[in-house]
């Protein structure tokens, strides 16, 4: 089967999780004897062009445009449009996977290789076909608890109050007559977001969730060494925290929490690592991080083997999102590198966290709480080694990158296009 993968962006220029989860999923496709081509963008004209990545053929197509109108370029990009018809006309695949397409590449893409007699699938990674980012209106921040079902629908009062003159009315009504008639099957990476997206219109979806390769977080010893050198890490208790940072990643709630955490546990430091210089600096420069200064280490963001080293002298990883997080993809590397997790409850998370078992759940609001789990886990080396082997055991299992391709295989070999 020949298999055209669309994502806005792609390795070695990714820093979201869809384009980490697409480069996967391509390597596990080509692997399994398929024949793999992918189409991503780039805002960089140096980079655009095919080019080869880890054996995979990828076009580069350029695209850049002023964010205020991207409720627009979402639906159709002109920069675009042009060079995904010529692409779907060269390469012509017998199916079209298509994951995050609502930046650059566009919804207008499912509609070109409709029209060309392609059946396509679609895997929705967040809650960009209805909203215009992360989502958080369900979410009261006085309310400590766990909560168990939360309201996902999204008012058009909120898009105008959030997005103000980004927001385009008719947005979510064209992308859900672009699903509808354009597109074989809605896969959803986790039945959180499943429930998200059918509370907002997009019905008849399914849920796969993604997929890791253990080998994938292996690294040895030397780069492990070099990285605690380069930051002095070595003997520490580390908690790490990674990605893209924002404030709607819960830095500041982790912070508040590693003060109590660090009353209990000296010899914790807190790793922070991601995109996001501005944020990264602000972060730096605030109150809570000035008080513990020295149990903070910041980093750009990391990739190969400085990424792996970090998971592998971490003792905790905490991912403490106050948002609709759908299934965070720094669980998966935490969990296959064989690390505990103290992760949000809005969203995905506990789809792969099991409580108690690979880690825990709390509300990211409720610092104390976070900071318990997290002291707990620091001071117990035992429980933290049994956790973190559950965890990696729960990955091979359940999430290995292997079924997640061979679902999504079973799924496209018996796709039809329909007019």
């Amino acid at each position: 089967m020949k298999i055209l993968i669309l994502n806005d962006d792609f390795p070695p220029f990714a820093y979201g999780g869809a384009g980490v989860i697409a480069c996967r999923l391509a390597r596990e496709y080509q692997r399994q004897g398929h024949e793999v081509f992918v189409v991503a963008a780039t805002q960089r004209k140096d980079r655009t062009g095919r080019r080869e990545v880890g054996g995979i053929s990828v076009a580069f197509l350029f695209s850049f445009y002023p964010e205020r109108f991207r409720a627009y370029f979402s639906l159709y990009n002109p920069l675009i449009v042009p060079q995904m018809s010529r692409l779907l006309r060269e390469t012509a695949p017998d199916v079209v996977h298509a994951h995050n397409i609502h930046a650059h590449l566009s919804y207008h893409s499912l509609k070109i290789a409709h029209n060309r007699g392609i059946p396509v699938v679609l895997t929705a990674h967040d809650v960009m076909s209805f909203a215009y980012n992360k989502l958080h209106h369900f979410i009261d921040p006085a309310d400590l608890s766990i909560g168990e079902r939360f309201d996902y629908r999204v008012s058009e009062w909120f898009l105008l109050k959030e997005n103000r003159f980004r927001y385009f009315p008719l947005r979510n009504l064209i992308i859900r007559h672009y699903l509808k008639n354009n597109v074989c099957r809605i896969v959803s990476v986790s039945n959180a977001l499943r429930d998200a997206l059918q509370a907002n219109g997009i019905t008849n979806v399914e849920t796969i969730h993604n997929g890791i390769d253990l080998d994938e977080m292996k690294v040895d010893d030397l780069a492990v060494k070099q990285f605690c050198e380069k930051y002095g890490l070595a003997g520490k208790k580390v908690v790490f925290f990674g990605g893209r940072l924002s404030y709607l990643k819960g830095a500041e709630q982790l912070l508040d929490a590693m003060k109590l955490v660090i009353d209990r546990v000296p010899e914790a430091v807190l790793l922070i690592a991601g995109a996001g210089e501005q944020y990264r600096q602000n972060l730096e420069q605030g109150e809570t991080t000035k008080k513990i200064a020295n149990h903070v280490v910041s980093t750009k963001w990391l990739d190969g083997h400085e990424l792996k080293s970090a998971y592998a002298i971490s003792s905790v990883v905490v991912v403490p999102s106050i948002c609709f997080d759908s299934f965070p993809t720094a669980i998966l590397e935490a969990m296959a590198a064989g690390k505990p997790v103290v992760a949000t409850c809005f969203g995905g998370s506990r789809e792969l966290v099991v409580e108690g078992e690979t880690g825990f759940i709390v509300n990211p609001f409720n610092s104390s709480s976070m900071a318990d789990r997290i002291a707990f886990l620091l001071n117990d080396d035992a429980v933290r080694q049994t956790m973190g082997e559950t965890a990696c055991r729960r990955v091979k299992e359940s999430f290995s990158i292997i079924n997640c391709a061979q679902r999504y295989l079973q799924l496209m070999e018996g796709v039809r296009c329909f007019h």
